[in-house]
């Protein structure tokens, strides 16, 4: 088998265990938790803000880039579940 198909195929299985471990987790609930934090920390408390800001800053660079990923994970958990839906008759 070419490398070169052997290559595609990790990378698309990678792709496959990395979204059924995304869509475990509720990514947008997540980000929004991150915005809301960043929106009301400063008035609640400046110092605790100040001082984990730029780590959240940083989460939620790797939640949004997980974003489409976890997408792609519900649209094919829903065709799944059509498929046994449609199984059963």
């Amino acid at each position: 088998m070419n490398a070169d198909v052997d290559d595609y195929r990790a990378a698309i299985h990678a792709a496959v265990i990395a979204a059924n471990m995304l869509a475990r987790h509720d990514i947008p609930q997540l980000l929004a938790a991150i915005e809301h934090a960043d929106t009301v920390g400063p008035f609640l408390d400046p110092t605790l803000w100040m001082k984990n800001h730029k780590a959240m800053d940083e989460d939620r660079a790797v939640l949004e880039a997980a974003l489409p990923l976890w997408k792609l994970a519900q649209k094919l958990a829903e065709k799944l579940a059509e498929a046994l839906k449609m199984e059963e008759g």
